[in-house]
């Protein structure tokens, strides 16, 4: 919600109110002996005991009194911010702004709430005019910067992170908003720049070393993040380092190099349920299914509020083929779930599937798709799988094709889709779909056999001899497969 971080960047109800400066000296002292004064008083003292309704209508009421009250109107545009009625603020700090142009602090929170409701080039004036007289107020600076982002002046943008991070580099929350900031921009590689600089100005902090390869493991460059980390000093090997490291030796598939310190992590970060989760899903990519069962049971006894670990252990039960215990440990789970979180129907759906209850399979595929409609690649796979079994290749197309539309290049999906295709007479659609599969993942084997069956059927007898070969050479088992596509999802 945008309103979120808008009130944690306006300035507090009592910085406000002890810091509001109004430009005609003599009523500001008659002030409290007037009829607005008093309710203005009033409302200050019901906001603090959380009557904002209250205070809304004492202030309204003030207002009517004095339409010229500027701190009436900026208290109300704090109020009304608080009740999440951006209009309503925006209209009433400008008032408030209008009426003591010189107040910065009414000029601020005006500035901020533009800034909210996306008039980059109104906020910039105001909040530059607050620079030159406060040139050392770091808050007005990086609104400057966000202002000069929404606007697209990513020259006045530069050079303002360039002014603020080079103030003091050891401050890392300042670091992390001019990098979120910066990024929302698009400008990635002025991002890579602002982490090397701190890098270079405080070699011992760690948080640039993990954002940074955080930035490139994004961007698919995981041995240049592993480089970066690998030589960095021993004093920046904090906790936050380790998950860097884990997340790099993740991304490049080295699981035996990662599950031990994301176990150095569950030691040192008890309180954590992240390096938990990263160990589980490790083991489960390593294929040590045991232990991460086992990890995912020690888990969710440390968190038993955290439903992800139930989940986990379901997953490597699964995994394990132990389905009726994956069933037994998901059913209180999707009992009392609450949220959008539709990997527990999923995996439900497909143990029912796996187990041949297809209709049973096919209502909880229906509430996946009804908990996250459109565009869900692995729920749409695996119907169409169960379609299949069913026997009715003109759905399971469908299903299919809507999962290779969500996720181009799933040769899984591809081909199970050249299956139904087969099963309903359209060979030749069905080789495209199957040649396509081999395309896109050379190491599956399961469409070679598919394409020697169907090219023997034509009477290519060559050809079927060829993908039989290869389907021999590869020797894997769809089942497999689609365990291990469950459990780590689209990659």
């Amino acid at each position: 919600m945008r309103f979120a971080v808008l009130i944690s960047s306006l300035l507090l109800w009592t910085g406000l109110v002890a810091a509001a400066r109004p430009a005609q000296a003599g009523r500001s002292q008659s002030l409290q002996h007037t009829a607005s004064g008093s309710l203005e008083a009033k409302a200050d003292a019901a906001y603090h005991e959380g009557r904002l309704e209250d205070a809304r209508r004492l202030l309204e009421q003030a207002i009517q009194h004095d339409p010229r009250s500027a701190r009436a109107h900026a208290l109300l545009g704090l109020i009304l911010a608080r009740q999440k009625d951006p209009q309503g603020a925006l209209r009433n700090l400008q008032d408030a702004h209008e009426i003591e142009p010189e107040n910065p602090d009414y000029a601020y929170n005006y500035a901020v709430l533009l800034l909210e409701d996306g008039q980059f080039a109104a906020a910039i004036p105001i909040l530059e005019g607050l620079h030159q007289k406060s040139p050392r107020v770091d808050d007005i600076l990086v609104n400057l910067a966000r202002a000069y982002a929404g606007a697209a002046d990513f020259q006045k943008l530069s050079a303002t992170v360039r002014h603020l991070s080079s103030s003091d580099y050891s401050n890392q929350p300042l670091l992390k908003t001019l990098a979120t900031i910066l990024a929302g921009a698009g400008q990635t590689s002025a991002v890579v720049e602002l982490w090397q600089a701190a890098i270079r100005h405080g070699p011992n902090q760690p948080l640039p070393y993990a954002a940074l390869a955080e930035l490139w493991i994004g961007q698919g460059q995981s041995s240049q993040a592993l480089a970066l980390l690998d030589g960095a000093p021993a004093a920046a090997r904090g906790p936050l380092f380790l998950y860097a490291y884990g997340d790099t030796q993740m991304a490049l598939r080295n699981y035996q190099k990662a599950i031990p310190l994301f176990l150095e992590l569950t030691r040192r970060l008890s309180d954590d349920e992240g390096p938990w989760q990263k160990l589980v899903r490790c083991n489960l990519l390593a294929g040590h299914l045991n232990e991460a069962e086992q990890a995912a049971q020690q888990a969710a006894r440390q968190f038993p509020d955290a439903p992800e670990f139930q989940y986990q252990q379901a997953v490597a039960n699964y995994m394990l083929g132990r389905s009726a215990t994956a069933i037994k440990t998901l059913s209180p789970l999707i009992e009392k779930q609450r949220g959008n979180d539709p990997r527990p129907l999923l995996l439900m759906a497909v143990l029912k599937s796996q187990n041949g209850d297809y209709h049973e399979a096919a209502v909880y595929f229906e509430r996946v798709e009804q908990m996250q409609p459109g565009c869900n690649a692995l729920a749409s796979y695996f119907y169409g799988a169960t379609l299949l079994r069913m026997h009715q290749p003109l759905e399971a197309q469908a299903k299919l094709e809507a999962a290779t539309r969500c996720h181009p290049r799933f040769a899984l999906a591809e081909y199970r889709l050249g299956e139904a295709l087969s099963q309903d007479g359209k060979l030749q659609q069905a080789l495209t779909a199957l040649e396509q599969a081999t395309r896109d993942d050379p190491t599956l084997a399961e469409p070679y056999y598919a394409l020697a069956q169907i090219r023997q059927r034509q009477g290519d007898q060559a050809g079927a001899r060829e993908a039989l070969a290869r389907f021999t050479s590869l020797q894997k088992r769809v089942s497999v497969s689609d365990r291990n596509l469950l459990a780590t999802g689209l990659q």
